[in-house]
């Protein structure tokens, strides 16, 4: 990995600064000027790939000692996760109907002008 961003350094520093028709030292110096610090902290990720490399040199050494993924039953994990969420929204729907205040239909007096719901008719 530092032979990576070592190549950023040696190789792609160099040819970005062609393209634009300037030179390496030019470019770097435009960049610290466009990004305050970044020279400080592209100088950081040596010492991050090191800490970071071991895991990642560790994961990459036992990925074929790991189970493989396709055992772990991901269809019924679906199905488990469809059946919950329906469990959910019909206990949400049984809450609303629950929470409504009971009301009979509305029906018109004789006369036409009031509604009659239990509040009022007891």
């Amino acid at each position: 990995m530092n032979a990576a961003f070592g190549q950023v350094h040696t190789q792609l520093l160099p040819q970005v600064a062609q393209l634009l028709g300037t030179d390496s030292g030019t470019l770097t110096s435009q960049l610290d000027t466009a990004v305050p610090g970044l020279a400080a902290d592209l100088s950081q990720i040596p010492s991050i790939l090191d800490r970071f490399g071991g895991a990642i040199q560790f994961r990459e050494n036992n990925v074929n000692n790991v189970p493989p993924v396709r055992s772990f039953p991901f269809q019924a994990l679906m199905w488990a996760q469809i059946a919950l969420g329906a469990l959910v929204a019909v206990g949400g729907g049984i809450s609303v109907v629950a929470s409504r205040p009971r009301r009979r239909a509305r029906q018109m007096g004789a006369s036409g002008d009031h509604a009659v719901d239990d509040v009022g008719a007891g």
